[in-house]
């Protein structure tokens, strides 16, 4: 996306705005507040997301059933889990 707004850097678009009701604004701008907002998910979102997700999988195939061999111990120290 960076290298799209480095091309685009002169590409202009209308923009609806809360208080101005319409404005100008460059495409580069808009794309590289994507890239800081995608940024800012990965350094703390999916750091969070990996907290809540590394638990022991137990549990995990009792609807469907699974032919994984899911233990009292085996599924935590195969994965390396913390809880």
């Amino acid at each position: 996306m960076v290298g799209l707004a480095s091309e685009k850097s002169e590409v202009v678009f209308p923009a609806t705005l809360i208080c101005n009701g319409r404005s100008q604004v460059y495409l580069a701008h808009h794309l590289l507040a994507y890239v800081e907002m995608l940024r800012a998910g990965i350094n703390s979102g999916f750091k969070e997301c990996w907290e809540r997700v590394n638990v022991c999988p137990l549990g995990s195939g009792a609807l469907a059933g699974t032919t994984l061999p899911l233990g009292p111990g085996t599924g935590r120290q195969a994965a390396r889990l913390r809880r």
